[in-house]
């Protein structure tokens, strides 16, 4: 009966991956990092392509591994001050709140690097960045759309969830 009652609750979270993704525990933590891991290896081996694509092209690409963007950072940009060109984004999967939760007990995540070929406007990516707190939406998607991807240069697939400096007390 208990195993009955698991295997309910972790289907239930299953479905409610691509939502919320608000989690309170690690047990509900690991249901779904396990479904992005899984799913950032199949798409790990099919990437060979991806330079010269354009990132709309990407986006597709990644949306046919199941692996929705969720949160868009700057990565890759001018040293000086005050910047101008941005070259790279980094990509998550997960939710800000997703985030908070790994931060606060020492958890880690799916991310991935990308630098374009040519860069892109610093000041409107940061506007953009402000304007909706990192999320991907269609004004972002429509921002970087034109930009033609180099290289991945990360593809960070963590072995387990708990960071190096992750320490549990009984």
């Amino acid at each position: 009966m208990k195993r009955t009652v698991k295997l309910i609750i972790i289907l239930c979270l299953f479905v409610q991956i691509g939502n919320a993704q608000t989690v309170k525990t690690d047990e509900e933590y690991k249901v779904v990092f396990d479904s992005l891991v899984s799913r950032f290896k199949v798409m790990e081996k099919d990437t060979c392509g991806i330079a010269g694509k354009s990132f709309s092209e990407f986006v597709k690409f990644m949306e046919r591994h199941d692996l929705k963007i969720i949160r868009v950072e700057m990565y890759h940009y001018d040293k000086y001050a005050p910047p101008q060109h941005l070259y790279g984004v980094k990509l998550w999967f997960t939710t800000n709140e997703f985030t908070g939760y790994s931060m606060n007990n020492a958890l880690v995540e799916p991310t991935m690097s990308l630098i374009f070929t040519e860069s892109k406007s610093y000041e409107k990516a940061l506007n953009l960045l402000r304007k909706y707190q990192g999320y991907f939406t269609e004004e972002v998607v429509a921002f970087y759309a034109d930009a033609v991807i180099e290289e991945i240069t990360e593809i960070y697939i963590p072995d387990e969830m708990y960071s190096k400096r992750h320490i549990r007390y009984q």
